[in-house]
């Protein structure tokens, strides 16, 4: 994404209908990495997921260091 001076962060989500593991992938402009990174993590919590091929159940990630994004 750098030619196009856009970053990006490809974050797993929930299994699909089928089975397979899905992902979305969230972009922004440049300078907007932080923002990107926070819509992720959001995105992510909502997500349920299981560690690799078991059934135990990832837990979910950190609140990133810093400052609130949504309230700006």
């Amino acid at each position: 994404m750098n030619l196009l001076d856009i970053c990006g962060i490809a974050v797993p989500t929930s299994p699909r209908s089928d089975g397979r593991p899905g992902t979305v992938t969230i972009l922004a402009r440049a300078g907007r990495g932080v923002l990107a990174a926070t819509v992720a993590c959001e995105f992510e919590k909502g997500c349920q997921r299981c560690i690799g091929a078991t059934k135990h159940l990832l837990q979910a990630p950190a609140p990133l260091p810093g400052e609130d994004l949504r309230q700006t």
